[in-house]
């Protein structure tokens, strides 16, 4: 619940669903960062979290007609940076 709490709902809360664009939710999940006041950034396990709760709820969403169309269609998933990758 933390996830919701303090990565969506500080955010889009306050909007109506259909008002929600893809183009909010790449920006939400690409400026995603610590609420706790740590140092270090936020973890790509916990990217992953917000991802899978938004996406449940626009799932949902569509399921119940509220939506015609997920706008988290075509927002990928946060995955782990390898050192590899970075090259």
């Amino acid at each position: 619940m933390d996830s919701l709490k303090n990565h969506i709902l500080s955010i889009i809360g306050h909007l109506k669903l259909e008002k929600i664009t893809n183009f909010m939710l790449v920006e939400l999940m690409n400026n995603l960062t610590r609420k706790d006041n740590q140092k270090g950034g936020l973890s790509t396990s916990n990217k992953q979290e917000v991802y899978k709760v938004l996406s449940s709820i626009f799932n949902r969403a569509v399921d119940w007609d509220m939506l015609k169309d997920n706008p988290m269609k075509g927002v990928l998933m946060p995955r782990e940076i390898k050192d590899h990758d970075k090259k």
